[in-house]
C-alpha cells in the first residue's frame, strides 16, 4: 500500500468520525429541544424521564467515543494541555450530571435545573469542538 493510499483512508475515516460526531451533536441537541419542549408544556414525567435517559445514554456514548479515539489523538496532535484539560473537567463535570439524573425521577427537586446545566455544559463543549477540532 503506498503511503498516498494510506493517507487517502486515514482522511476518509477522519471525514466519517467527524460527520458521525456532529450527527451526534444534532441529535442530543434535538433530544434537549423535546425535553425543553415537554417542559413548557407541562409534559408527563414518563416522558422527561424517558428523554433524559437518551440524552444520559447518547452523550454516554459519543463521551466514550471522543474519549477513546478523539482526544487520545488529539493530545498527540494538539500541543496545548490547557486544552485538553479543559476538555476533561468538561466531561468530569457532565458525567457527574448524568450519574445524576440517571438516579432521580423527574419529580425531584433540580431534576430541571439538572438538565438545563448539562445542556449547557454540551453545547459549550461543541461550540469549543467547532472551533477548535472541527472548523469547517
Amino acid at each position: 500500500m503506498t503511503n498516498q493510499t494510506i493517507e487517502n483512508k486515514n482522511q476518509i475515516a477522519r471525514t466519517n468520525l467527524t460527520n458521525l460526531l456532529k450527527e451526534d451533536h444534532k441529535k442530543i441537541k434535538s433530544l434537549f429541544a423535546e425535553y425543553e419542549e415537554l417542559q413548557e408544556k407541562k409534559g408527563s414525567n414518563d416522558k422527561k424521564a424517558k428523554i433524559v435517559q437518551q440524552i444520559c445514554t447518547e452523550l454516554t456514548l459519543h463521551t466514550l467515543a471522543e474519549e477513546t479515539i478523539v482526544y487520545s489523538v488529539a493530545s498527540v496532535v494538539i500541543d496545548d494541555e490547557d486544552l485538553m484539560d479543559e476538555a476533561d473537567v468538561e466531561y468530569a463535570g457532565a458525567k457527574e450530571l448524568i450519574a445524576e439524573l440517571q438516579a432521580m425521577s423527574p419529580d425531584e427537586s433540580y431534576y430541571h435545573a439538572k438538565v438545563t446545566v448539562l445542556k449547557e455544559y454540551i453545547e459549550h463543549h461543541v461550540r469549543e469542538e467547532k472551533k477548535r477540532y472541527f472548523p469547517n
